[in-house]
């Protein structure tokens, strides 16, 4: 019927649309599951719980002034972040930090060592932590509260 040049042409046709097909509707469910970006509150961030928190969770790794010196830190290879650092802490937004204190290091293509913090903290709680390590930079202080 159909002569084998024509057959080849349909059937590659055929595999690319398939293959196209699967492409889309995989790039579709990502998409549809896809968390959106966190909303923040209006409300004042309250930096001084975000530093009790900070000090109960982070220090130990991150130290007290946030320089990525705690006690932990001569034990963890890369070394926790320096929130002093305000050239790096320039480029981090909002959802970046959220992300790494609520999934963890490793659910972000970071260090494995910083661990979730999603089933332990609040959102809000989450929010003041990120206030107070706002603080730490010396060209971005944070959020005006």
């Amino acid at each position: 019927m159909f002569s084998q040049p024509i057959l080849n042409f349909k059937l590659n046709k055929f595999i690319v649309m398939i293959f196209v097909s699967f492409f889309l509707i995989g790039f579709l469910e990502l998409n549809l599951f896809a968390k959106d970006e966190i909303t923040i509150p209006n409300t004042k961030w309250d930096i001084e719980k975000g530093k009790r928190l900070f000090h109960h969770y982070c220090a130990h790794c991150h130290g007290k002034g946030g320089k990525g010196d705690g006690p932990n830190a001569v034990n963890l290879d890369p070394k926790p972040r320096d929130f002093t650092d305000d050239k790096y802490m320039v480029t981090r937004t909002n959802q970046n930090l959220f992300d790494v204190i609520s999934k963890g290091g490793a659910a972000i293509a970071r260090s494995t060592f910083m661990p979730p913090f999603d089933n332990t903290l609040s959102k809000e709680e989450i929010l003041d932590i990120m206030a107070y390590i706002r603080s730490f930079a010396p060209v971005i202080k944070g959020p005006k509260v």
